[in-house]
């Protein structure tokens, strides 16, 4: 394995400890996260609320939680995790450019709008 690769993958395995570590604490890392300032205005909640919660969720193994707060995230995750990957330019890593079908991507943005304005109705 290549170095540089290892050296991401220990990184990346540092933060998952140290999240595991405060939650483990009973600190929570949501306490830390800036709050949505679309909620604290108007008290509704966009469709990035809990976003940062269902991150830190995922962060601490609680793949439900992480749903509960915000599915949207789920559903995004693996879209934002290829993105992140390809434009880190990791030695030895080479993925392909994927352009997704414009048809999805409307179809994702018509899903995150009818989340958004449907969690402040049901």
């Amino acid at each position: 394995m290549d170095r540089n690769v290892s050296r991401a993958l220990i990184g990346l395995g540092v933060i998952w400890a140290v999240a595991l570590a405060f939650d483990a604490a009973g600190n929570g890392l949501s306490r830390w996260l800036p709050h949505c300032a679309f909620h604290s205005l108007t008290g509704l909640e966009c469709f990035g609320c809990g976003g940062q919660a269902a991150v830190a969720s995922l962060l601490s193994g609680d793949i439900a939680s992480a749903f509960r707060a915000n599915p949207i995230v789920l559903l995004a995750l693996p879209a934002i995790t290829y993105s992140l990957l390809r434009t880190a330019e990791i030695p030895g890593l080479k993925l392909p450019a994927l352009p997704p079908p414009r048809r999805l991507l409307w179809a994702f943005v018509f899903a995150t709008l009818l989340f958004g304005i449907g969690r402040n109705v049901l």
